[in-house]
């Protein structure tokens, strides 16, 4: 049950990445970008423990766009995941790529308050992409590994037993499908 509840919470979090994006959109003034991908996909290990990779590229339709593109901030928790990234650049306009130098990522705490008890726990990752104009786009994949299982045992090796229904199931499928289909 607290595995269930922790993977809900993990892609709140991750969504919650580009909740101020999400705010502009419903917004009735233009935001001055466009999110021109943006993709999840989400995995678990025979342990259980999930691994959450998210594609994204945003697009600056005008300079006020560049600027609040520019910098973007992931939020994750220390203690229950492992962040990393990768694909991170600005894709200019006239087709040049500059990657995102690894001095331009922060690492820190989501609050300074040291009396809080997940002052260590919770922690922000701030990305700077460089030279962004109008017409450029930021790009980028996070992946996120949960350091805990989220479905303890629902993914163990079962003895073979998944493969041979498997197995049955799409020998059962090639039958089903060369036979003729009988008139109505």
């Amino acid at each position: 049950m607290i595995g269930r509840i922790s993977s809900a919470l993990m892609v709140f979090l991750i969504s919650s990445a580009f909740v101020a994006a999400n705010a502009a959109d419903a917004n009735s003034g233009d935001p001055g970008w466009r999110r021109t991908v943006s993709h999840y996909n989400v995995s678990f290990d025979e342990q259980g423990r999930s691994t959450i990779v998210f594609d994204f590229e945003i697009q600056a339709v005008d300079d006020k766009g560049a600027e609040a593109i520019s910098q973007q901030a992931f939020r994750y928790n220390s203690n229950a995941d492992e962040l990393s990234f990768s694909d991170l650049a600005t894709l200019k306009a006239d087709g040049r790529l500059i990657a995102v130098d690894e001095r331009a990522i922060r690492d820190q705490p989501v609050s300074a308050d040291s009396s809080s008890s997940y002052s260590s726990e919770e922690r922000r990752r701030t990305v700077a992409y460089s030279h962004v104009a109008a017409g450029d786009r930021i790009r980028g994949r996070l992946i996120y590994k949960s350091k805990r299982a989220d479905f303890a045992g629902e993914f163990a090796d079962d003895g073979g037993a998944f493969t041979e229904r498997r197995d049955r199931a799409d020998a059962g499928m090639a039958l089903a499908s060369g036979l003729k289909r009988l008139p109505e």
